[in-house]
């Protein structure tokens, strides 16, 4: 979760703004309330899941915060090897990306192209020879 979910929201957000527009516009005073009133209620859920994820990331921020001021650094599991200049660990099997474990921490396996592997998310490319 992060800026990806909450620009879909948003996104989502926009496309109920239109519908709700286009319902002021359908002479039906029935079906423009029952429409205007989904609208509404969607509208709401969307802008909860919104607010929950922004205090979830603001939490997750704090705690972050908190364990550098305590010295305590989230550790990341070291590599047990190197092959081909990515990583392998103890406890998962397959060939990690170097590149993005080592800027993010993040655990990104690498998949064979050709010659190589290559990082499906920062595509960076790893000879195999």
């Amino acid at each position: 979760m992060g800026p990806d979910s909450l620009q879909s929201l948003d996104a989502v957000l926009q496309g109920l703004h239109t519908l709700a527009e286009t319902a002021e516009g359908i002479e039906d005073q029935d079906l423009r309330n029952r429409l205007t009133g989904t609208i509404v209620g969607l509208r709401a859920v969307v802008l909860t899941a919104r607010d929950q994820i922004l205090q979830m990331q603001e939490r997750y921020e704090q705690q972050i915060a908190q364990l550098r001021q305590a010295g305590n650094e989230p550790r990341r599991e070291a590599p047990l090897r190197v092959e081909w200049g990515c990583y392998q660990f103890a406890d998962t099997e397959g060939i990690f990306c170097a590149v993005c474990f080592d800027k993010r921490g993040r655990k990104i396996r690498a998949t064979v192209s050709g010659r190589s592997l290559v990082c499906p998310h920062c595509r960076a490319t790893f000879p195999m020879s």
